[in-house]
């Protein structure tokens, strides 16, 4: 797994892997054994009056404009007021093989590509920065990528959902992170019809989290392009939910 801690020489090789080197490591991971965790209550989510949405990561399609639960429409999406520990351990295990950066553009390698900056020579976040390149290698090899930010947003992901949650105005990193949690949330709903924050708490659910997610994140557990096993995703969860204050 790539050690959060890496340096940006192993992160550039970590992203160049072939499939053949990925397939490899998945064989070598996912039936190792991982443990439970202590789960309590989360932080309450109010709605807006927009309607839900989604996307995908990289070129994997997303779904439609309502948040639904077992095929139903849920009603107006729920805005982002706060990320407690358990949302933002998810995040940051999505994150880990994804991008180290909130300004990183797919980067077929070698070197990272980043958001060019602005006036103030600084990331320039207004919008998605939608500057694609060839993808190197994999299951995608020969097409085009405008996966950007730290969690590899393509731009018509973005654009899908900036047209439904109205507070996602820019592409700054804060708004990266609430629109990470709104595609992994609606995801999951369309996938379980359950609630994605409820189910953070018992990892019991988190086969079901990241077979529903690894759709929209091909390097989660299972995933095409898998950059983690199951042992790496319950340990990244663990380590983040004690990071951001739960025991």
């Amino acid at each position: 797994m790539l050690r959060d801690d890496a340096s940006p020489e192993e992160r550039e090789r970590w992203f160049r892997r072939t499939p053949e080197e990925i397939e490899a490591e998945k064989a070598a991971r996912w039936n190792e054994q991982w443990s439970a965790l202590r789960l309590p209550e989360h932080l309450a989510r109010e709605p807006d009056t927009m309607s839900g949405g989604g996307g995908s990561d990289l070129l994997v399609g997303g779904a439609g404009k309502d948040a639904v639960s077992g095929g139903r429409r849920r009603g107006p999406a729920p805005t982002v007021t706060a990320l407690d520990a358990y949302q933002r351990a998810l995040l940051d295990t999505i994150a880990g093989t994804e991008s180290p950066g909130y300004d990183v553009l797919y980067s077929p390698g070698p070197g990272l590509r980043r958001i060019k900056p602005g006036a103030d020579g600084q990331p320039d976040y207004r919008a998605h920065p939608n500057d694609p390149a060839l993808i190197a290698n994999g299951p995608n090899k020969g097409k085009r990528s405008s996966a950007a930010g730290r969690y590899q947003f393509i731009h018509g992901t973005w654009q899908n959902l900036a047209g439904t949650h109205k507070d996602l105005t820019d592409f700054t990193p804060g708004n990266q992170d609430k629109a990470a949690w709104y595609l992994a949330s609606e995801r999951y709903a369309r996938e379980t019809g359950r609630d994605l924050a409820a189910d953070l708490r018992d990892p019991r659910h988190y086969g079901a989290i990241t077979g529903a997610l690894r759709k929209e994140w091909t390097s989660l557990p299972g995933g095409i392009e898998q950059g983690q096993g199951m042992s790496a995703f319950q340990k990244r969860m663990s380590d983040g939910i004690r990071k951001y204050g739960q025991p």
